[in-house]
């Protein structure tokens, strides 16, 4: 039995509520119970319009004269579940390569611009509390952040008469995830061009556009001419974190070494692998024929756990960078980006600030298109949001 005679029924026994049918049929292809490879969207039109129908796709000449509307509603569902699924899917695995890594994702209301609001003390007075006496309280003043305007981005696929007539099953389904690939590949830029540092004026501290990276002090987070080789590499940027204090109360910041990650570029991805995985370390002079205080351990490392670097997001990233110049940053050679490293908990320094995620609209049969441009069938994929840098200080970057 053909897949698309399969889905016919599935609808078929929910005549009352096609949208369980709907949702059944979706269920069926998350569970690998149906499979695209099996999916023809010709035969899912001779399944549920006929025939016929599907040879009026292809005019044969003369003048056509359409007296009734014809419901589509059934193919047009079906058609959906699996456009709109692969869509969905794509976005989804395509998604993590950064965004979820590199920065947090935060829904905010729909709004231009805006300021993330909070508080900070103003003071830091001893919490020593002597008998009888009152609590000292806290000084407490505002302290806000603006972040840029939101922006949507979006792209649609169409399914025309001649997709469905010659079963361009394929295409259409590269088509879709092209959609969804387009987007959220936008979405990951924006998130890198702030993460590498490349828009590097877009925290902005009580309204004041302040460099990402920089090297003032109790906020030194560039370091430059540290090129990553071994484990003694990452331990000088770790060590950054010691100097960096709270601008109020001087005290140093806390970062939850659990969260950190790294990122690399392509040309470092062996390196980082093995200076995180090795599990033998050999130290001292071992070279001039003797062991004298030459010891052997474990992974120096360890206190960080085994970071094994996305190299989906590495290679977007080195991609970036050497084109940096022409997206409004400063040019940097090929030879000089592949040796540029970030370390930290990125999701405490930046955050995706989405009015809303991934939205799929689609448009059916019987539309303007349909008569204009013989389009049967439209799918459009939208997300809006913007990245912004939260606090700085978590992350350091290492240009080598």
């Amino acid at each position: 039995m053909y897949l698309e005679t399969a889905m016919k029924r599935v609808m078929e026994s929910q005549k009352a509520d096609p949208s369980k049918g709907c949702q059944m049929v979706r269920e069926a292809f998350k569970k690998g119970e149906f499979s695209l490879r099996d999916f023809s969207i010709k035969r899912l039109a001779m399944e549920t319009m006929g025939s016929a129908w599907v040879e009026s796709l292809t005019p044969h000449g003369g003048v056509q004269m359409f007296k009734e509307q014809v419901d589509s509603s059934t193919f047009l569902n079906l058609a959906n579940v699996v456009l709109t699924g692969v869509v969905f899917d794509e976005f989804a695995q395509t998604d993590i390569n950064a965004a979820d890594a590199l920065a947090e994702t935060r829904t905010v209301p729909y709004t231009q611009s805006g300021r993330d609001i909070g508080l900070t003390r103003t003071d830091a007075k001893s919490v020593v509390v002597t008998e009888g006496q009152p609590f000292p309280s806290f000084g407490m003043g505002e302290d806000w952040r603006t972040y840029p305007e939101t922006v949507k981005r979006g792209a649609m696929v169409e399914l025309t008469k001649e997709a469905i007539a010659e079963d361009r099953t394929g295409q259409l389904i590269q088509n879709c995830q092209g959609v969804a690939e387009e987007v959220v590949i936008d979405k990951n830029e924006r998130i890198l061009r702030v993460v590498l540092g490349i828009d590097n004026s877009v925290y902005l501290p009580k309204g004041v556009a302040t460099a990402t990276y920089a090297t003032t002090a109790g906020r030194k987070n560039l370091l430059s001419g540290t090129e990553l080789v071994d484990w003694t590499d990452v331990d000088e940027a770790v060590q950054a974190w010691a100097d960096m204090t709270h601008p109020v109360t001087g005290r140093p910041i806390n970062v939850p070494l659990g969260s950190i990650s790294i990122l690399v570029m392509p040309s470092k991805l062996a390196t980082v692998s093995h200076v995180f995985q090795a599990t033998d370390y050999t130290r001292g002079d071992v070279t001039a024929g003797t062991t004298a205080g030459v010891t052997r351990g474990g992974n120096p490392l360890s206190y960080l756990g085994q970071k094994v670097p996305n190299p989906s997001a590495s290679q977007l990233a080195y991609s970036m960078l050497i084109k940096a110049a022409a997206l409004g940053g400063g040019a940097i050679a090929a030879a000089d980006a592949k040796k540029y490293w970030f370390l930290g908990a990125f999701t405490k320094a930046f955050v995706y600030l989405q009015n809303y995620g991934l939205n799929v609209l689609t448009e059916g049969a019987n539309s303007e298109a349909a008569f204009r441009r013989d389009v049967i069938f439209a799918l459009r994929a939208s997300e809006r949001g913007v990245p912004a840098v939260k606090d700085p200080r978590f992350v350091i970057k290492c240009t080598g």
